[in-house]
């Protein structure tokens, strides 16, 4: 359940995000494997950050470039900080146990596709 939401996540914003679009994400396995080699990925935790940023904390980061679209594990608090620290920037919407963010400015672009997000899950093979 839970990776196979990531995995249709990265290949969502895969499809829809632009090219060179960078995305936050707080577990990186699924989402990062499916994401397109054209697309960045933020690492919100964890040491697959650069070395300079493994003392920074997401927040930080994610000031230094504003990610199209953020992916957190839903009813974690990450949403709320962003909101908090980073207000008015995303807009959140859910799918599963995923919560989505979508930088405000592309929302008009993206919103509209996350419909499609339940059709990726429902065909995906991840076997």
């Amino acid at each position: 359940g839970r990776e196979r939401v990531y995995a249709s996540a990265g290949i969502w914003a895969g499809k829809y995000a632009g090219s060179g679009a960078l995305i936050a994400a707080n577990e990186i396995g699924a989402i990062g494997f499916y994401l397109p080699s054209d697309k960045a990925i933020l690492v919100m935790f964890g040491l697959l950050r650069h070395k300079d940023d493994l003392r920074k904390s997401y927040i930080e980061l994610m000031k230094r470039k504003l990610p199209d679209c953020v992916f957190t594990r839903a009813w974690f608090s990450y949403k709320k900080t962003i909101e908090s620290k980073l207000q008015n920037k995303y807009s959140g919407f859910r799918f599963g146990n995923l919560e989505i963010g979508i930088r405000d400015d592309l929302r008009i672009k993206l919103e509209p596709r996350l419909n499609e997000l339940k059709l990726i899950y429902e065909t995906l093979d991840t076997g």
